[in-house]
C-alpha cells in the first residue's frame, strides 16, 4: 500500500514538473517576444536582430543606417499558436509604420517563427525582420 501511495506521488509531482516546464517555455516566449516589440517600436534594429537564429545564411546582415528612415506606429499581434510540444511557435504581427523618405504610412503583416532551444533554455526569432519597404 505505501508503494502505491509513494508511485501516484511520484507520478504526482512528474505531472507538475512538467507543467513548469510547459509554463516556463511559454513565460519565457511572452518575455523574449515583448522584448523584441519594444526593439522593433523603437527601432532598435540591432537588438531585434540579436534574436534571430544564427546558423547558415539565415543571419541578417544589418545595415542600421538604412532602416532609420522607418518610425513603427503599431505593433498589433494578431495569432500566436503553439505546437504540440511548445518548441516551436507562429505568431502573426500587423506593423504600421512610418516611412520618412517617402512620407507615407504603410501596413505590413510580419510572419515570425520562433524556435526553443532546450540547450539554453531560449526563445529564437527564425525569421528575417519585418521587410520594411
Amino acid at each position: 500500500m505505501h508503494r502505491l501511495i509513494a508511485l501516484l506521488l511520484l507520478a504526482a509531482f512528474l505531472s507538475g514538473c512538467a507543467s513548469m516546464d510547459e509554463r516556463k517555455k511559454t513565460v519565457t516566449l511572452e518575455r523574449a517576444t515583448r522584448h523584441y516589440e519594444n526593439a522593433i517600436r523603437w527601432g532598435d534594429y540591432e537588438t531585434a536582430n540579436a534574436f534571430r537564429l544564427r546558423e547558415g545564411d539565415s543571419a541578417l546582415t544589418l545595415d542600421p543606417d538604412s532602416l532609420k528612415r522607418f518610425r513603427v506606429t503599431s505593433y498589433e499581434i494578431l495569432s500566436s499558436v503553439l505546437n504540440a510540444d511548445e518548441t516551436e511557435a507562429r505568431i502573426v504581427v500587423q506593423i504600421g509604420y512610418y516611412d520618412q523618405g517617402r512620407m507615407r504610412e504603410v501596413t505590413l503583416t510580419d510572419r515570425q517563427t520562433w524556435k526553443y532551444d532546450t540547450d539554453l533554455e531560449q526563445w529564437y526569432l527564425d525569421s528575417p525582420l519585418p521587410a520594411f519597404r
